[in-house]
């Protein structure tokens, strides 16, 4: 699986994978603007000419905010979702703190970023629409090396 910033010809499928994997998936605009966005990152995993996944985050400062994560189905379990939130670790090193939130139904998910070290430090009541749900704001900070 390789993993690349999304271009302009990324952006039809990776609005597909919106439409698969959530209830209120953003529109095609709202995806291909994200390219322009200066404090936006969407990086694509893809194997050939086919996109298996996105990640899509937000610069805030130091901070960084997991907007959206998202496999095709028959990428599951391969690995793909980690690999994405890899590089996007190291594309955001400079950066100090991560936070995300998560539907409290979905344990894959979570499981995934207790993984990689994310905590669950507090929970937003009715955040999720279609179906109404909790959601669990889960963070991590990023290790800085102190130069002496």
């Amino acid at each position: 699986m390789n993993i690349r910033r999304m271009e302009m010809n990324d952006v039809p499928q990776v609005a597909n994978i919106e439409k698969e994997c959530f209830s209120q998936p953003w529109s095609e605009n709202a995806i291909a603007e994200e390219i322009e966005n200066p404090f936006g990152l969407t990086l694509v995993a893809y194997d050939d000419k086919t996109i298996a996944g996105f990640i899509n985050v937000r610069v805030v400062g130091a901070e960084i905010y997991i907007n959206n994560i998202a496999v095709v189905e028959n990428y599951r379990g391969m690995g793909v979702a980690e690999e994405l939130l890899t590089v996007m670790e190291q594309e955001v090193s400079s950066c100090e703190f991560l936070t995300l939130e998560v539907r409290k139904s979905n344990i894959p998910a979570q499981n995934l970023y207790k993984k990689f070290g994310y905590v669950e430090v507090g929970m937003r009541r009715d955040f999720y629409e279609k179906p109404t749900e909790d959601a669990l704001i889960m963070t991590k900070h990023l290790t800085k090396q102190l130069n002496n």
